[in-house]
């Protein structure tokens, strides 16, 4: 596979980040974002410049998907989840977002 970014500027990035996230959760996310783009590009069949729905609340799952399309070659747009007490007035948001869903 031909990542955007290779291993060495994810260390470099991680070098620089050290300071607040130590350099081994760096790469574990990184690993994270390897598997995502996998399966985006092998069972997902998607292809570079497609767009992609992240359906995720704020943290690192969402991270580690944003960076996993961005590897693959994919845009990800990012939607917040419905909140499961509101979800009638959160849900159109979402569906207008990404009518697909």
């Amino acid at each position: 596979m031909n990542w955007p970014l290779d291993e060495l500027q994810f260390l470099s990035f991680g070098f620089l980040m050290a300071h607040t996230v130590p350099l081994s959760h760096l790469l574990q996310l990184h690993k994270r974002a390897e598997r995502v783009a996998a399966l985006l590009m092998e069972r997902g069949g998607l292809q570079e410049g497609e767009h992609i729905a992240l359906v995720y609340p704020p943290g690192t799952d969402l991270i580690a998907a944003f960076s996993g399309c961005l590897y693959a070659g994919c845009v990800p747009i990012t939607v917040r989840p419905p909140h499961p007490q509101n979800i009638s007035t959160t849900l159109p948001t979402v569906k207008m977002t990404a009518p697909s869903l």
